[in-house]
């Protein structure tokens, strides 16, 4: 009996373990699934956004060239006194495109149904463009030659731009249509790259785009590689209908998560950096078939478990747990910095081109501010993964460093309309590597401004060898954890949770003391030095 009881009790606890380890597990399986998604979504964005930058970039490059050429070629067909559905178009073809190769312009005209009837592109001969009258109207009430920004051609698989005007003919001001397209082969690479990247992912199952032009009107972008094809008329407009559809879903927050059983849909928007009036909407589509194949195995694996003892088991990947998260917590943050290198040097190279312009905008201060706010992000996540050893201290002069790096916050206090003071009475000097000095200053100068109440004023001093953050803001809460490796204790207020575990870091490594006294009415970190010296 006493052996029986014993029995039950340990087949109890082992039912108990199994039960722990399989609920544990299947939520970290569901969590990692999704971290992985998250982090493809990303990427895809990045890499459309990166994409679309360059086309913007060649198309503000091209687009007083289209014009020049759609003029040359509407006053040649104007006065030649023949039937432009009649004229024969390779001279002019041949023109325009002198000395270019590949030749990446060709002419379109259509008769007054908006039917293309002569081409130097034979593939669109009978295209209808009447579902685009009414943009073509609009161009000839401002009396301008249109030209679109780029739009991905099905039949070419190229990026192509088309200039638009009516032309006259026979007393008729509005004949029909003439257009020039204009091909960017050179940006067929980074396409090809997106698509790849999105071939690799097997958890993605449909992956669409739309860019909403500055006059309303929406076109679909093919984000995965497709057969060349000529759209109908009517694939047109039941694309343009559903790009309005994800629109309205996004419409209040700009971003849609929509999650049944067998897929997970995402549904975001995004502005384009060099041309605001130009937005992008995505719809991507992840199967669950691969956290459901994983959820299977978990079936197994918990049976198997069973048999082998689930005691030891259970202890193995409690500690696997936490290796994972950890893993998965630095992979993201390494995946963060490969993604805000290349976007975070285009928008500083822009804004600084705008400023050289427009010295007194004040968009582009806000800009440079929030650049700023974004590099000192990324120099915490280089400095996280950075080899402690290649830190070399030095003398510096506290006091020389401190303002450097106020001036350098002076365009991110302002931007969140705070103040910073200086009340610096001593200059120490101490023993530390600059990169590390500027990652404990620079980390508490971002927090002191990001938590400041509104309008108010961060204080900063420097007595004797103790630096001090002064701010009026909320009490922290959790004063133990605040320095601990990814924790935040204001969710709302964004970041990684490395800024006070790089601090916490740092002055355990040069013995520096760290107080705070935080209130209702203050808060104020405090740093003691113990290597000082007066200059």
């Amino acid at each position: 009996m006493k052996h029986s009881l014993a029995l039950f009790i340990l087949v109890s606890l082992f039912l108990v373990i199994d039960g722990i380890l399989f609920f544990t597990y299947k939520k970290n399986i569901e969590k990692n699934f999704r971290n992985e998604i998250e982090i493809a979504f990303w990427k895809i964005e990045a890499k459309s956004s990166d994409l679309l930058s360059s086309l913007l970039h060649r198309y503000m490059q091209q687009k007083k060239q289209i014009r020049k050429k759609h003029r040359e070629v509407l006053k040649q067909i104007e006065s030649s006194h023949t039937d432009p559905l009649e004229i024969d178009l390779q001279p002019l073809y041949k023109r325009i495109n002198k000395g270019l190769t590949p030749p990446p312009y060709n002419i379109y005209i259509t008769d007054k149904n908006l039917i293309i009837k002569n081409t130097t592109y034979k593939k669109d001969l009978g295209f209808d463009l009447s579902f685009a009258q009414m943009i073509f109207d609009q161009h000839y009430k401002e009396n301008i030659i249109g030209v679109s920004t780029p739009l991905l051609e099905k039949s070419s698989k190229n990026f192509i731009s088309y200039s638009d005007s009516y032309y006259r003919f026979d007393g008729d001001p509005k004949r029909g249509i003439l257009q020039l397209s204009y091909t960017y082969y050179d940006t067929s690479a980074k396409l090809h790259e997106l698509w790849q990247l999105i071939k690799k992912e097997d958890m993605i199952q449909t992956v669409k785009a739309y860019t909403k032009l500055k006059d309303g009107f929406v076109i679909d972008i093919k984000l995965s590689d497709f057969q060349a094809y000529k759209p109908k008329l009517a694939e047109i407009l039941a694309k343009e209908k559903e790009g309005r559809t994800i629109e309205e879903l996004i419409k209040q927050k700009g971003f849609k998560k929509i999650e049944n059983e067998e897929s997970i849909y995402y549904f975001f928007s995004a502005t384009s950096p060099m041309d605001p009036s130009m937005s992008i909407l995505y719809h991507v589509e992840f199967s669950k078939a691969k956290l459901k194949k994983e959820l299977f195995s978990l079936y197994k694996m918990a049976v198997s478990a069973t048999l082998l003892g689930l005691l030891i088991l259970y202890t193995l990947i409690r500690l696997f747990q936490k290796e994972q998260r950890l893993a998965w917590q630095d992979l993201f943050i390494q995946s963060s910095m490969h993604q805000l290198k290349t976007p975070l040097t285009l928008i500083r190279i822009n804004n600084e081109m705008l400023q050289m312009e427009c010295p007194h905008n004040p968009y582009s201060k806000n800009i440079e501010a929030g650049i700023k706010t974004l590099q000192n992000s990324f120099e915490d996540m280089h400095f996280f993964f950075k080899n402690e050893q290649e830190y070399k201290p030095e003398r510096l002069s506290l006091k020389e460093l401190l303002k450097e790096r106020i001036a350098y916050f002076d365009a991110i206090a302002k931007a969140y309309e705070k103040r910073v003071q200086c009340h610096c009475e001593d200059d120490t000097t101490i023993e530390i590597s600059k990169e590390e000095l500027i990652r404990l200053i620079d980390n508490n100068l971002s927090n002191a401004i990001k938590y400041a109440l509104p309008s108010s004023t961060v204080e900063i001093s420097l007595k004797g060898n103790t630096l001090s953050f002064k701010t009026r803001s909320s009490a922290i809460k959790e004063k133990k954890r605040i320095f601990e490796k990814y924790y935040r204790e204001d969710n709302a207020q964004g970041g990684h949770g490395l800024g006070l575990y790089i601090v916490a870091t740092i002055a355990k490594k040069h013995n520096i003391k760290i107080d705070i006294n935080s209130n209702e009415e203050f808060t104020v970190f405090s740093y003691t030095f113990t290597q000082k010296g007066k200059e």
